[in-house]
């Protein structure tokens, strides 16, 4: 039990930095846990600080959830073209953990996260292929943040249904 108990302190810590100190010092949980004298006792002081818990990240879900769509979105679509650009980066960068801005932005963008990267990129490198007949498929998946060819043609025929050298050729 005190293990769940440290489980969920840890994830607290990890969601909500800014609040944390005020819920974990209002619930105080090993002071409620460590006089009990029964499993019972431990048990319905569980069942309380679980039910508070999940009350707290629905609280903090539903209030910061809009910075996807207000900073990582945009962060996205001014730096798809970086290379190391990926969930790690971001998870890094808006100070949370990579599983976590995973399901929030999927959650509130209906998308996955490197999924929408890659839209974001093959968008932009639609714009290039079109704009830039001379420059070959080599320059147009580096300057959209691919780091070889191979990967962008994958992609690129994954998500547009053709191989981007048929499609530069058909424009």
């Amino acid at each position: 039990m005190l293990n769940m108990v440290s489980t969920m302190i840890r994830a607290v810590n990890e969601v909500s930095s800014h609040s944390k100190n005020n819920f974990l010092e209002d619930l105080n949980p090993l002071s409620r846990l460590l006089p009990c004298k029964s499993v019972e006792e431990m048990k319905s002081q569980l069942i309380i600080f679980l039910a508070t818990f999940c009350k707290h990240m629905n609280k903090i879900n539903k209030c910061s959830s809009n910075w996807v769509v207000n900073d990582v979105v945009p962060f996205i679509e001014e730096n798809y073209n970086d290379i190391n650009l990926s969930v790690a980066v971001l998870a890094e960068k808006f100070d949370v953990h990579p599983v976590y801005i995973s399901k929030v932005f999927k959650d509130e963008v209906g998308d996955g996260l490197l999924d929408f990267i890659n839209r974001t990129r093959i968008s932009n490198s639609l714009i290039l292929l079109k704009e830039r007949k001379d420059c070959n498929l080599d320059e147009i998946s580096k300057e959209v943040g691919f780091s070889n060819v191979r990967t962008f043609s994958r992609v690129f025929k994954k998500y547009e249904g053709i191989a981007p050298g048929k499609f530069k050729n058909m424009i």
